[in-house]
């Protein structure tokens, strides 16, 4: 059973907890029984059971949502269309995708975006928290079948079904947030030695990054879980100690993938100017001329930008306009003025996003930063990216990126944001930490 008495966080009964989950603290980080036990999945899907009956919404009294997260990512989406729509459709056509698709995800973004803002009760999101990781897992190994997985860039990232595509990492953005907004919860409350939180949250983070950063050599996506997880460890309380070492763990396990492949460690030593010896564009590499592209877009903007259909970088100069690269056309379009803008939407979004965070208890608290996380992160690398802060690598921009599958999720989870806001804080039963 769970013990509610701690006031620090849920408290775990380690006497009780169902099928014979020993939680007394290790004495080493090797696979011994109870790491093995707890890298199962039936250990995963009862200690998920268990948090759905303590983190349930049954008795909580509801408040007017917060609507201006609303008001805020539905501004973002109308500018993102509205460059989108400058760029021109022979562009768009041009990238794989269309005004007429981009709607189309829209209209079913916005549709899971309502279901998950009206659901009376998102238990089901924990109880299934291990099923949405563990599909958007398998889906990721199914992108290496030979005629399943389209391969873009050379990197196999997609799904092809029919005539569109899926992205299964964004399941696995979001999958990620439950579950690891779960397995965060439980260490928190108990007396796990750090060594073996470490372990579990070390190999379940090189499962991911197997998928993701080797297979799929998608490493912008494996920034941004980078920071969902990171995000979610801090919010739940989880050892700083803990989080050291695993960010260790990941800078060794990074600096290996980026020597593993030779486009990674171009883009690295172009970031540092190591190969900038020589000013001849036939030296150039492809980053260094995505990053100049960019940067001369942005520039060529200046304070009011040069309006909407008079863009130049976008029509052959810039790689990737409609999707990565969009807040350099936009930049151009709207200037200074408008980037301004952009940047104070996404501010005030996360603000809204941390004052909702306020209101909720452990588990829901948790969930609700790692989305948090997964805006700023996406938000982070674009820029950093389209800025030359860090080493050029693509991700799109949230709200204003062509692209389905990253649109309808992030849509959806903003309609959990909307649900949990509706939550009033510390004033119901079992709602809140006092009374945990």
């Amino acid at each position: 059973m769970i013990n509610n008495q701690d006031s620090r966080g849920v408290k775990f009964n380690s006497g009780r907890f169902e099928r014979g989950i020993d939680t007394r603290s290790l004495n080493s980080v090797g696979f011994n029984t109870e790491l093995r036990k707890m890298l199962s999945f039936g250990w995963s899907r009862r200690l998920f059971i268990k948090l759905t009956s303590k983190f349930g919404f049954e008795g909580k009294r509801r408040k007017r949502a917060d609507y201006s997260i609303l008001v805020i990512v539905m501004l973002m989406i109308a500018l993102g269309t509205l460059t989108l729509y400058a760029i021109g459709p022979a562009v768009l056509r041009r990238t794989g995708g269309g005004l007429g698709r981009q709607t189309l995800f829209l209209l079913i973004g916005l549709v899971g975006m309502f279901i998950t803002y009206k659901i009376p009760k998102l238990d089901f999101l924990i109880k299934y928290a291990p099923y949405i990781l563990g599909l958007g897992i398998l889906l990721c190994g199914m992108i290496l079948i030979p005629g399943v997985g389209k391969v873009v860039y050379g990197g196999r990232r997609w799904i092809a079904i029919g005539p569109l595509s899926m992205q299964p990492s964004e399941l696995v953005k979001a999958g990620v947030v439950f579950f690891l907004s779960g397995i965060a919860v439980y260490f928190k409350s108990t007396s796990k030695e750090s060594n073996t939180q470490v372990a579990y949250l070390g190999i379940l983070a090189a499962i991911i990054g197997v998928f993701i950063l080797i297979l799929q050599r998608d490493l912008g996506t494996t920034l941004v879980i980078a920071t969902i997880m990171l995000f979610i460890l801090t919010s739940a309380g989880v050892s700083g100690k803990v989080i050291a070492k695993l960010a260790a763990v990941a800078l060794v396990g990074l600096f290996l993938s980026i020597m593993m492949f030779g486009y990674r460690r171009e883009r690295l030593l172009s970031f540092f100017g190591s190969n900038n010896t020589k000013d001849s564009a036939e030296v150039e590499s492809p980053s260094d001329y995505h990053l100049r592209q960019s940067l001369i877009a942005i520039g060529s903007g200046g304070i009011y930008g040069r309006g909407v259909g008079k863009s130049v970088q976008s029509f052959g100069y810039l790689p990737e306009a409609p999707s990565d690269s969009i807040f350099a056309v936009y930049a151009e379009k709207f200037g200074l003025i408008g980037s301004i803008v952009i940047l104070a939407l996404f501010g005030t979004l996360v603000k809204k996003m941390l004052e909702v965070m306020q209101g909720l208890d452990l588990y829901w608290r948790t969930v609700v930063a790692g989305i948090t996380g997964w805006i700023i992160g996406n938000f982070a690398v674009n820029m950093g990216s389209i800025l030359g802060l860090i080493p050029f690598t693509g991700v799109p921009l949230p709200f204003f990126s062509l692209g389905g599958t990253n649109l309808v999720i992030m849509l959806t989870m903003m309609g959990v944001v909307l649900n949990l806001s509706t939550y009033k804080k510390n004033r119901m039963i079992g709602f809140g930490e006092n009374d945990l």
